[in-house]
């Protein structure tokens, strides 16, 4: 077992699936110029205001009627601070409108945020299949059109049922965070290929919690060789790629660089383009976190860069090998996007999710401890 720094590179969102609303789950507020978001706490609210028929009826009607929540709590609980009736108080530096809806990250039992090790094992299995899948158009046959998914190709690559998947051999831990809350909430906006409207697309905002750069954490991961090897029979036969932790982590870096890569170059041909708006600013953040990628490279598959969470995107959740198929664009991009008709004079897909500064979200840095 091996224990694993990482290190956040951009923003990240895993989500717990809660959408909260503004006014009923979280409010909005500034102090000495400083902008927050309060996730509210019911159960604090409660203990509060107690079982007083006539406070509760107030809060109820307070929610309906989108009134503040600190002037219903100056009323019924003068005394307490924002502290007492929110679990917890993020940090936000964009304009927040009563219409927002804000998407949670996940979080422990003691109200910390973490990356499931699910999630980053996941995030590995992409890569490792991405890598035995890329180029290989013989499994294009194992594609099911009207459902597009790739559980033939993976049941083909790593065993045929749960038992036999050589992934479970792979264990990674849960990593918690939560160091660092500065401005861990932001508004994710589109940059959209467009004919003649900018491609800085905000017309679908939303506001969303994150794990942000400078904070780390720490997880175990392991991949049990020797239960593998007395397995072997009875299981599929282990990929190349996947020989050593060193050799896994090397591969991530692969396969991390060659999206990284193709954005790049895709991308750096409409920076002329007089309607691109910030499409410069995000290609200069690839690069960055490129760079990044070089650095792990020399570390001889010690470190590695890894993508994961909301606003991937499609190409690094599925790791882009389909787009070597030669029914890609006649049958896989018609199955998986809507209205297809509608933009089939753009690449698919069309659009990216970043941040304000067009920063793209969901890189980390894994590191070998021992």
């Amino acid at each position: 077992m091996s224990k694993v720094k990482i290190d956040i590179i951009t923003k990240v969102h895993i989500g717990s699936g809660e959408k909260l609303q503004n006014g009923s789950d979280f409010f909005y507020f500034e102090d000495d110029g400083d902008k927050w978001i309060g996730i509210i706490s019911p159960r604090k609210i409660l203990q509060l205001i107690g079982n007083d028929p006539k406070a509760i009826n107030a809060w109820v009607t307070a929610i309906e009627r989108r009134k503040p929540l600190m002037e219903f709590m100056r009323i019924y609980a003068p005394k307490a601070i924002v502290d007492d009736y929110c679990s917890r108080i993020d940090t936000v530096n964009e304009n927040v409108n009563e219409s927002d809806t804000l998407l949670e990250s996940i979080h422990n039992g003691l109200g910390k945020p973490y990356i499931p090790g699910s999630s980053i094992k996941g995030a590995i299995r992409t890569a490792i299949l991405s890598d035995l899948a890329y180029g290989q158009k013989n499994l294009e046959a194992l594609i099911n059109f009207h459902k597009i998914n790739a559980t033939k190709i993976e049941n083909k690559l790593f065993g045929d049922d749960p038992k036999k998947d050589v992934f479970r051999f792979l264990r990674v831990g849960d990593a918690t965070f939560g160091n660092n809350y500065e401005e861990n909430v932001i508004k994710l906006v589109n940059i959209n290929e467009r004919k003649t409207s900018s491609f800085w697309d905000t017309s679908k905002p939303q506001l969303v919690e994150t794990l942000i750069p400078k904070d780390t954490s720490t997880c175990t991961i392991e991949f049990d060789y020797n239960k593998y090897k007395f397995a072997s029979a009875e299981v599929h036969k282990l990929p190349e790629n996947m020989s050593s932790l060193n050799t896994i982590f090397t591969t991530i870096n692969k396969h991390t660089e060659q999206l990284l890569s193709e954005e790049i170059k895709y991308w750096r041909n409409f920076i002329d383009e007089p309607n691109a708006d910030n499409v410069d600013e995000y290609v200069d953040c690839l690069v960055k976190i490129m760079n990044e990628v070089e650095v792990c490279k020399s570390t001889n598959g010690n470190s590695c860069i890894l993508r994961l969470g909301a606003g991937s995107g499609w190409r690094f959740i599925t790791g882009a090998w389909a787009e070597t198929f030669e029914d890609f664009n006649s049958q896989i991009v018609p199955s998986v996007r809507r209205n297809n008709q509608k933009y089939s004079d753009y690449n698919f897909p069309k659009s990216r999710r970043v941040d304000r500064r067009a920063k793209p979200l969901g890189f980390i840095r894994l590191t070998l401890l021992d």
